[in-house]
């Protein structure tokens, strides 16, 4: 009997490791009934995104599922029959929540993102954590639609402010996990925070300070593997450098149709290793799409390499035609484990590398004016700046 006892203790740990929480959305949005439906997206650590849907009838819906882990997610207001990919549908219609053990409410008006969230402390947290990164975020809206449609601020400024920006949001995040070490919210945060390489070294000790509980949890687990996958490439690749041979790769594009760097051998070509979620990214395309448009017919390649994941195929895919983006756009769709960043050693993006016919790398990270000023140097034309 004590024997059979000890057995039973020992596998306690894996009972309640692999047991599903029961959710439960309960909700009302407007007035709103067929055709309109609402529907739920949420994504696992290294998974495709899973999306449920649910009737709405006089404004009122519902959820029931089981979860491996609380994770979040998003919930989509879709008002007609229309074909329109989620991924377009404006943000006033979406709202932002944690999924986890038990019932939770949402109560609002006719904008779905204004909607109040109660029932549990994750998304208690996670509200407090939207609230605290929005000024950040809706500062980098503001600078994009300043460059990109009002035109009253250039490439450069638009760049020095968002890194200014970025500052901020990075100290945000820090700020949040500091205050939040019981909270499996956390590691959400900690997934957004090492984005970017430069504060890998910053997440591992947050990650240390959280509560062992936490830290054992999977979606913790997952986090950290990816973490020390990124440290090690991070400190002991060397970066590839102007007068090295741009080292090949291949990469799928759009279509899923295999490409390799080494077929635009005998052209110039501008490499850029970019991805959809990246403001200076984005802030900075228009420049691209005004260098390609100005020197292809010279012979001008781009071949841009995207770090998006899988989870954001559909914003990639988005992205690229918001920005009006029309060379070849590649990706394995594997983040910052992506193989061609890897190989190039990509630690932030954007990051470019602008390759001669030769192969060999001649220039990087060549943005704005200084970009247009070594094209025109090396096509031999006198044009006005951008």
């Amino acid at each position: 009997m004590k024997t059979r006892f000890t057995i039973i203790l020992c596998l306690f740990p894996i009972f309640c490791f692999s047991q599903s929480l029961k959710y439960t959305i309960k909700g009302k949005v407007g007035t709103y009934s067929s055709p309109a439906k609402m529907f739920l997206a949420y994504t696992y650590p290294g998974k495709k995104t899973s999306i449920d849907s649910s009737t709405i009838e006089n404004g009122y819906f519902e959820f029931k599922g089981d979860l491996v882990m609380p994770i979040n997610a998003t919930l989509i207001l879709k008002k007609t029959s229309a074909k329109i990919a989620l991924n377009k549908i404006s943000e006033e219609n979406e709202l932002l929540l944690y999924l986890e053990s038990g019932v939770i409410n949402i109560n609002g008006g006719d904008s779905l993102s204004t909607s109040k969230i109660s029932g549990g402390d994750l998304n208690r947290d996670y509200i407090k954590y939207t609230r605290e990164i929005k000024p950040f975020t809706d500062g980098m809206k503001r600078v994009l639609k300043s460059f990109s449609q009002d035109h009253t601020i250039t490439g450069a400024q638009a760049t020095k402010k968002i890194d200014s920006l970025m500052q901020f949001y990075d100290r945000s995040h820090q700020d949040f996990i500091a205050g939040h070490l019981t909270s499996p919210v956390s590691i959400y945060v900690l997934e957004s925070l090492i984005a970017n390489d430069k504060n890998l070294d910053e997440a591992s000790k947050l990650f240390e300070r959280l509560s062992p509980n936490i830290k054992q949890s999977a979606r913790a687990i997952s986090f950290k593997e990816s973490l020390e996958k990124k440290k090690k490439a991070f400190y002991s690749k060397k970066p590839a450098n102007i007068g090295d041979q741009a080292p090949d790769f291949e990469q799928p594009d759009v279509f899923g149709n295999k490409v390799t760097l080494s077929k635009f051998k005998g052209k110039y070509l501008f490499l850029d290793f970019w991805a959809s979620w990246c403001k200076p990214c984005r802030a900075e395309n228009p420049n691209l799409v005004k260098a390609y448009h100005r020197f292809k017919k010279q012979g001008l390649e781009i071949m841009s390499v995207s770090l998006d994941g899988m989870a954001q195929k559909k914003a990639w895919l988005n992205a690229i035609k918001i920005d009006g983006l029309t060379w070849l756009q590649v990706s394995d769709l594997k983040a910052w484990d992506n193989s061609a960043a890897l190989i190039y050693d990509v630690k932030a993006i954007p990051e470019n590398y602008l390759i001669d016919p030769t192969g060999k790398i001649i220039a990087k990270n060549l943005r704005g004016e200084e970009l247009n000023t070594v094209l025109q140097t090396i096509f031999k034309e006198k044009l006005p700046g951008f």
